[in-house]
């Protein structure tokens, strides 16, 4: 079945809570992409938001992020629907990412990952990531400026720019 990822849009704000289960994360992300602070991708396959992916252009939380990675992106949220896991979504999402990155000029991009999520850790090696710090990293759903509480490892990648060709959407 067909995968498009697209850059959300306001209106899909109840289809991408349905998702991600967090309405004032979901709204800040979408207000984040609306002043280019950020941007948020979603996978739809027969209409069902199936996927998202949230890329940080702004500083990160974490103070050790920004002082080893100052202005580098930061890949956040990576979601696939359990019934679709295991089918490329995750792989299509980063990939859509990174060509947009690259797109926009940025040479690399970083992300953390919760050092007991295995499969993540795992899929983004297969990707070309590399571990380069561990940190404490906030709780999802944490109030803004709460103390890190988690164990994260960084993962970063050097971009390569895409041609339109090779950058297709569709699976």
């Amino acid at each position: 079945m067909t995968v498009n990822i697209e850059a959300a849009r306001h209106g899909d704000m109840d289809v991408l809570v349905r998702l991600d289960g967090d309405r004032a994360q979901t709204a800040q992300r979408l207000a984040a992409q609306r002043d280019g602070r950020g941007r948020l991708l979603v996978a739809w396959q027969a209409g069902d938001a199936v996927g998202e992916l949230y890329i940080r252009l702004e500083p990160p939380e974490e103070a050790e992020l920004e002082h080893f990675w100052p202005g580098t992106p930061l890949l956040e949220r990576a979601l696939v629907a359990a019934g679709h896991r295991r089918q490329g979504i995750g792989t299509r999402l980063m990939a859509a990412a990174e060509d947009w990155l690259a797109e926009q000029g940025y040479r690399r991009v970083a992300l953390a990952v919760m050092e007991d999520n295995q499969d993540a850790s795992r899929l983004y090696q297969e990707l070309g990531y590399v571990d380069s710090l561990r940190v404490l990293c906030r709780t999802r759903g944490a109030a803004p400026g709460a103390e890190p509480d988690e164990k994260c490892v960084v993962m970063e990648k050097r971009l390569r720019r895409r041609t339109r060709m090779n950058a297709g959407r569709t699976a």
